[in-house]
């Protein structure tokens, strides 16, 4: 039996009695944020801000696809550190809860399990990628077959289909959640292991799921509104738009005092909401497992 909010809550608990955590996740975030944003100004700024600000109607085709093969490159190297951020957190999120007595450094480490969860992020945005081409491909095909004999009928029957791949991707998300523990624990990634082991208990995670994300929906939406009357009695909506949007044609743009103090509450927002998140997986794991097993650290 999963107790559904004692597992939404784990995050919160861990964020309460560990502060320290939180800070050096915010910290890692921080640093984080300022290396992949020094990345796109050093290697396709200029670049990323002529695509921002180009009309569709009036740019020329075989100029926007010469800006995309010139950010391209960089596109891919974000990619790659953004799933090795992922691999990090979610393998010290796993650690915080099933080994809550080895907190150093807020449980962040760099060794052979933060590898093996950034394969297996990877290995998971491959699969919903997938499922989210092949929802695509099926579902246009079988509403654009029905949009020949009746238009209602296929905007009906298209409304359904969205609302049924959100779906789907949502069930698929919670029979794979538990891929990153089992993955922490055995040293193997096991996408099977975990549709096995959530069978029988789909409707309790996806409560306990659910719970989390509406906390963190509601810890965002307070931090931002904060944030915005902040940034309104300090500047304005100019300076709003400045640190929600910085020109990336310039790293004196992205450096100042206003844009820095932006990503540090972002960070802190950023750690506190991934705890929400992320740590309900891992504590549904150590209750389906009895208190789980000692992590695969080598």
């Amino acid at each position: 039996m999963i107790a559904t909010i004692d597992a939404a809550l784990t995050g919160f608990r861990i964020a309460r009695e560990k502060p320290m955590t939180l800070l050096w996740w915010a910290g890692f975030y921080f640093v984080f944020t300022l290396a992949t944003t020094v990345l796109m100004v050093l290697t396709a700024g200029p670049e990323l801000m002529q695509l921002q600000s180009a009309d569709p109607s009036t740019t020329d085709p075989m100029a926007s696809l010469a800006l995309l093969g010139k950010v391209g490159p960089m596109l891919l190297v974000l990619l790659a550190l953004s799933a090795l951020y992922y691999g990090i957190t979610f393998s010290a999120a796993n650690r915080a809860v099933l080994q809550p007595s080895d907190d150093r450094m807020g449980y962040l480490r760099f060794g052979a399990p933060e590898w093996r969860q950034t394969l297996l992020t990877l290995l998971i945005w491959a699969v919903f990628f997938a499922a989210l081409l092949v929802l695509a491909v099926v579902g246009g095909l079988i509403v654009g077959i029905l949009s020949a004999f009746s238009m209602v009928a296929a905007v009906v029957l298209g409304i359904v289909v969205f609302f049924g791949a959100w779906a789907g991707l949502i069930a698929l998300g919670v029979k794979l959640s538990l891929a990153s523990p089992l993955t922490q624990v055995t040293g193997k990634i096991d996408l099977a292991a975990s549709w096995r082991l959530t069978r029988g208990h789909f409707w309790p995670m996806l409560g306990a799921y659910a719970v989390a994300a509406i906390l963190t929906l509601v810890v965002t939406l307070l931090v931002a509104a904060i944030f915005f009357v902040v940034a309104l009695l300090a500047g304005g909506m100019d300076l709003v738009g400045q640190v929600m949007e910085p020109d990336l044609s310039a790293l004196a743009n992205v450096l100042t005092p206003a844009q820095l103090v932006y990503y540090l509450g972002s960070s802190i927002l950023t750690a506190l909401t991934s705890l929400i998140w992320i740590c309900p997986a891992p504590a549904i794991y150590r209750q389906l497992t009895q208190g789980g097993a000692t992590s695969a650290e080598g």
